[in-house]
């Protein structure tokens, strides 16, 4: 009894991945639950980001149109812009890192792959 306890409690604060855990842990309705709100929770980022995605491409098009009209003059400033996959692989970086920390914080709960 005391080695489950201590097992629950290490995969609660995320020492330990909740696949390793035995089934009765895992069906254990606190860890159903859990499974849900994080596959909740990933299901808002994903669409966060989609939509902050959208954004960077409407914003990008909108400075192409301003730029033709100003090419000689930000000829230097193209160079530094990065493409929508570049901007999408760093903001994925960001997120993660956001990720990350509120894991180390305990405000979040590990990511889940179910």
């Amino acid at each position: 009894l005391d080695e489950m306890e201590r097992l629950k409690r290490l995969i609660l604060v995320g020492k330990t991945p909740l696949a390793e855990c035995p089934p009765e842990l895992y069906n254990h309705p606190v860890f159903v639950f859990w499974r849900m709100v994080n596959r909740e929770v990933a299901m808002a980022s994903k669409k966060r980001a989609n939509a902050y995605y959208r954004k960077l491409r409407a914003s990008q098009r909108s400075e192409q149109g301003l730029d033709e009209e100003s090419e000689g003059e930000d000829k230097a400033e193209e160079g530094e812009q990065l493409t929508p996959e570049q901007l999408m692989a760093k903001f994925n970086e960001e997120l993660q890192e956001q990720k990350r920390i509120a894991i180390e914080k305990g405000t979040r709960f590990t990511d889940e792959h179910t």
